[in-house]
């Protein structure tokens, strides 16, 4: 009797420890942030406030639900960010670990995504996309909106393995118990226009970040805004040169990855080969920013000759008034 009292003790316990609820969490967020929270300004963009209502529309922004290339540990947001148009509406680039809890803790609904973008697949950008697909259902249950309109919301997903997208929509039907209450699109990206709208077009260029398992796997993203900005998302590269033709012709924004290039490595060779890039974004932080993060936003500025924003977990990206 002791003995099945403390099995079930035990797997309360478990039960209890893998349904933490917001609080622990955030205290993890925190305590896990590179640079404390604090707020930070490039040229053209700044970070708001962690206590601000970040999500509230009217204005472009970059939400990064994970700074982190694929490493472990307390905090350890993986790869993902939310685009956000001015009307409020989300689209999400990557779901790396923990992408769908963060998007909810800093109010954003999922449920209002409807395009996922993916850039390649490797763990570190796709092991959310599960629990993105989880609690987009499970509002769509909460909120009752199937009964507004009796059909499933259906999510277009953008990416080079349909596969690796299949499997994920897979893992969410099969804790749902087959309840079909959402439903995939899915678009195999190469070279070229993606997505267009009435605000924004998006398209891809290969880059040679998974050249070693085979061609058409790994992609960079150029969103044109309408409002005649331009953002090149990296995704995974091998170095800076692979999208040399975009840098070539410029940009407001570089959100550049960290994890298999140094910042400095990549400021020295923008600084010397292109000059048509406005302002640098850090994020998918590898080794390097990890264990010394104020030693390479020091020195990088440095070669840059201006402030860099450097990307935490949680944390709302805007650009300053024109």
């Amino acid at each position: 009797m002791k003995r099945r009292h403390f099995i079930l003790t035990g797997i309360i316990s478990a039960l209890g420890a893998a349904r933490l609820g917001a609080q622990p969490r955030q205290q993890a967020i925190d305590k896990s942030l590179l640079f404390g929270g604090a707020m930070q300004e490039g040229k053209t963009i700044k970070t708001l406030p962690r206590n601000s209502d970040a999500v509230k529309a009217g204005e472009w922004k970059i939400h990064i639900l994970g700074s982190r290339c694929g490493t472990v540990g307390e905090g350890a947001n993986h790869t993902s960010l939310v685009i956000q148009k001015p009307d409020g509406t989300p689209m999400l680039f990557d779901a790396g670990e923990y992408a769908g809890w963060t998007a909810t803790m800093m109010g954003l609904n999922l449920e209002d995504v409807k395009n996922i973008f993916i850039s390649h697949p490797h763990n570190d950008h796709t092991a959310g996309l599960p629990g993105v697909f989880g609690i987009i259902t499970e509002n769509f249950i909460v909120k009752k909106k199937r009964k507004n309109n009796g059909e499933n919301p259906v999510i277009n997903v953008y990416s080079s393995d349909e596969s690796m997208v299949r499997a994920a929509h897979t893992i969410q039907r099969a804790s749902d118990r087959g309840r079909r209450t959402i439903d995939i699109t899915h678009t195999r990206i190469d070279n070229g226009k993606i997505f267009e709208d009435s605000d924004v077009s998006i398209e891809v260029v290969e880059n040679n970040h998974m050249r070693h398992y085979g061609p058409k796997l790994s992609y960079s993203f150029r969103l044109k805004f309408k409002d005649g900005r331009t953002v090149i998302f990296t995704g995974d590269i091998r170095k800076i040169e692979d999208i040399d033709a975009w840098l070539k012709e410029g940009c407001d924004l570089l959100i550049v990855e960290t994890g298999h290039n140094r910042p400095e490595v990549i400021c020295k060779a923008l600084v010397e080969k292109y000059n048509n890039v406005k302002d640098l974004l850090f994020m998918h932080h590898g080794t390097w920013v990890l264990e010394d993060p104020l030693g390479q936003k020091r020195e990088s500025e440095k070669i840059w000759g201006a402030p860099i924003v450097f990307a935490d977990n949680a944390t709302t990206v805007v650009f300053k008034d024109k």
